[in-house]
């Protein structure tokens, strides 16, 4: 309820308000609102110095009065300190204007943030301030500058947070890219910020390595036993030129099949090609698979590894102002980026995106909504899946902070925008 006992004198261009039989100490707080009865103008306590007097954050801009009425607002909502109105609330209307302003600013671009700071330390301003870290609290933000190390997200000033990667890791160097959407989740138990969009780079133990050498130019590894070295460095003793056959059998290793060509060795071999896999030839450097893969029943065999682009679509007659698409696929790990702005939806689909490149198996999919504006639909927060056919994606959506999921969201119109990631595994 409001507070609004006694009156108040009021100065232009002054921050200090006077009371008359008011109990400011024991009934207002730093933080509440002031406003002069039928005023538009809304002021911040900074101070409350006596039962008499307070302090306001800003100076007073209207013209100076003394015993007028006045309300201070007392209750607010717990995530962004909106102004509740309750029965008996005077000049309501202004009040709750401002708070529809508030949630029309952040259904606009409140939790996507353009990041300041430096040297690991990134510094996001939100157009509405958040007051707190609560727990579950979403926002992403484009990044100003790589990470070389461990960094920490500090939002609205309360205080630098550590970045955390695959639930509690520590980034290391290069997981963020320049110009790179990074979506956050706080942890209050663990007091930290979960990414939860996918890292610019595999690093750290377990890490997949470019690897430049050794490696046999003819014939692919498989078989026969034994192949031509096209170019070989490391063994100053010995040499190899193109053509020369070294035989490597199962249990013998490179260094003893040299010694066996009466040539011991001096240093670590390094080649300068790559390795082919599956029939691919093999290039300068790096590991090259075939075009199509070369199925491999053994679980723990790699057999796979692409990078292309795909054309996410609604379908029917849509037209897009931007539609794209990108993808990775490991073995049957599949990452898939695509983004689409609806310039006519049409006979499009208004809930499923369709053109999945690869065929998802069963249920094992995921995915996150990184952008989206002026969708068909209010959506507080949103996630995204592959359908059980494997070959289509839709979004579930919340259209409030407690409202219940909505499935299979209707959400594509004209000028509709997404921009998204899915992990999946595919069926081959």
């Amino acid at each position: 309820m409001q507070y609004r006992q006694g009156s108040v004198t009021v100065l232009s261009g002054e921050s200090i308000v006077t009371g008359l039989n008011t109990s400011f100490l024991t009934e207002v707080s730093v933080g509440d609102s002031f406003k002069k009865k039928s005023e538009n103008s809304i002021y911040t306590l900074g101070a409350v110095n006596s039962n008499t007097q307070i302090t306001l954050t800003s100076k007073y801009a209207g013209s100076g009065e003394s015993g007028v009425e006045y309300q201070i607002g007392r209750d607010f909502t717990p995530n962004f300190a909106l102004p509740e109105v309750n029965v008996g609330d005077v000049d309501w209307p202004v009040h709750l204007t401002q708070s529809l302003r508030a949630i029309d600013t952040y259904l606009g671009d409140g939790r996507f943030v353009v990041a300041t700071g430096s040297a690991n330390a990134y510094v996001l301003t939100p157009t509405i301030a958040i007051p707190s870290y609560s727990n579950g609290l979403l926002i992403s933000f484009v990044a100003n500058f790589a990470n070389t190390g461990a960094a920490t997200v500090n939002i609205s000033g309360l205080g630098a947070k550590a970045l955390k990667k695959f639930n509690d890791q520590v980034l290391e160097t290069g997981d963020i890219e320049v110009n790179q959407i990074v979506v956050i989740r706080y942890d209050l138990t663990g007091n930290y910020f979960q990414i939860l969009s996918s890292t610019a780079a595999v690093t750290g133990s377990g890490a997949l390595v470019r690897a430049t050498s050794p490696t046999l130019v003819t014939p692919a590894l498989g078989t026969p036993d034994s192949g031509n070295l096209g170019s070989c460095t490391g063994y100053p003793g010995l040499a190899i030129t193109a053509g020369k056959t070294i035989t490597v059998t199962e249990n013998t290793s490179l260094d003893e099949a040299v010694a066996m060509s009466s040539k011991a060795p001096k240093a670590s071999p390094s080649f300068t090609v790559g390795i082919g896999i599956g029939g691919a030839a093999a290039g300068t450097g790096g590991v090259a698979f075939p075009a199509s893969a070369v199925a491999i029943a053994d679980p723990n065999t790699l057999d796979d590894y692409e990078e292309g682009t795909w054309t996410p679509n609604v379908g029917g007659s849509a037209t897009y102002t931007i539609q794209a698409g990108k993808y990775i696929k490991i073995g049957r790990q599949v990452t898939l980026w695509g983004q689409l702005t609806i310039n006519v939806l049409g006979t499009g689909n208004a809930a499923f995106i369709l053109g999945v490149p690869f065929t998802a198996s069963g249920a094992n999919s995921g995915g996150i909504v990184t952008f989206f504006s002026d969708l068909a639909i209010s959506v507080y927060n949103s996630v995204i899946e592959i359908d059980v056919d494997g070959t289509t994606a839709w979004t579930n959506t919340q259209g409030a902070l407690d409202a219940n999921i909505d499935l299979q969201s209707v959400i594509f119109r004209n000028g509709a925008a997404i921009r998204f990631t899915i992990f999946y595994i595919s069926a081959s």
